[in-house]
């Protein structure tokens, strides 16, 4: 029989099939255990071997989950590439995609499995999460990484009361773009170091363009790099946003935060923090599609150049009612379909009441 999903329902077993604990799935253990403390599913946590030999090891395992439930079997695929791991694909009734290209998938034969996930950024449980020392225990995860999930030590590891905020009209009007270079020599092949120059480029000239039309209003810059220090050293961004929790601060003070393109054309981070923050969003043109309603326009207005991002900046500092609209609007997508336990349940529940 099929059901939804939801707080008042009888807890469903589920099982979870871990290779690496990383931050590219905390979101996904993240939601997990927040659906179990209220009852919603029974964890059952196994080491990535403990599935059988029918279902291959992923090609890069530190992006990739494995969950049973209800009979399914659905791999959540966290890689920044919309390309498709198919010997996972072909041993699973749903594969669900973080970067989720649509055209791209058209002609492959299980098309119809696979499915969008949402934006992905890093993030974690503020209260003492067993199923991460557990994972630990089983050989995914790194003692030190389990650290701040249990109170202990000083690394910082954001959590979802850390990250998410509600809208804040009252900021004072300023635009945020504060993002990092990628090294063209730390990539495998000429055509990712060719990839990660343009994103460079595109960076640059953004922070540049910004700081020129802003002036006091723009805040951020280029991380310090070597690579930074060579290209840009008049761009770098001050000390008090190197830090990912001042960063978190700051993200939450500025009502309008600008992003770019991730590598392999990913919605990057950022996007997502964006959006669980409320935002006001400037961004390129997204290649990566989410579930739900997430609009240009209404969610975030988009450029595809330097100056173009400066005036669409523009228009949200000289209009608060728009910024105030698009922050809202970004809250209730959070709340409907990014939020940690709700991406998890709305994906679970799909492999409920889909056929």
């Amino acid at each position: 029989m099929s059901c939804y999903l939801s707080d008042d329902s009888s807890a469903i077993a589920c099982t979870v099939f871990h290779y690496v604990d990383t931050e590219h799935v905390s979101q996904i253990f993240t939601g997990l255990s927040a659906l179990a403390e209220k009852g919603v599913i029974r964890i059952r946590q196994r080491p990535w071997r403990d599935i059988g030999p029918n279902v291959p090891v992923p090609i890069s395992g530190r992006w990739f989950l494995l969950i049973e439930l209800q009979g399914a079997r659905a791999c959540f695929d966290l890689n920044d590439g919309s390309g498709i791991d198919e010997r996972l694909l072909a041993n699973v009734d749903f594969y669900f995609k973080r970067s989720f290209e649509p055209e791209r998938y058209s002609t492959n034969e299980h098309r119809q499995k696979i499915h969008p996930l949402g934006f992905n950024y890093a993030v974690y449980n503020k209260n003492l999460d067993i199923w991460a020392l557990q994972r630990m225990l089983q050989g995914s995860a790194r003692f030190r990484s389990v650290f701040r999930r249990l109170g202990l030590g000083l690394t910082f590891f954001p959590s979802v009361q850390e990250v998410e905020n509600p809208p804040s009209a009252a900021n004072v009007p300023s635009v945020l773009f504060y993002t990092r270079l990628w090294d063209p020599h730390a990539s495998a092949g000429e055509h990712a170091a060719e990839a990660r120059e343009t994103i460079n480029r595109s960076r640059v000239a953004c922070v540049r363009a910004l700081k020129s039309a802003f002036g006091d209003a723009f805040v951020g810059g280029i991380e310090p790099s070597p690579l930074a220090l060579q290209l840009c050293p008049e761009l770098l961004g001050g000390s008090q946003v190197v830090a990912k929790q001042a960063y978190l601060r700051l993200v939450k003070s500025v009502p309008i935060c600008v992003t770019t393109t991730g590598l392999h054309g990913s919605n990057g981070w950022k996007l997502g923090e964006y959006v669980a923050c409320a935002r006001a969003i400037v961004t390129e043109p997204l290649i990566h599609q989410v579930p739900g309603n997430f609009e240009a326009g209404s969610n975030f207005l988009r450029f595809v150049s330097p100056e173009d991002c400066v005036e669409q900046c523009r228009k949200l500092l000289d209009d608060a009612a728009l910024r105030d609209r698009m922050m809202r609007r970004n809250r209730q997508y959070y709340l409907s379909h990014l939020r940690p336990d709700v991406l998890v349940r709305n994906a679970l529940s799909k492999m409920i009441t889909d056929p």
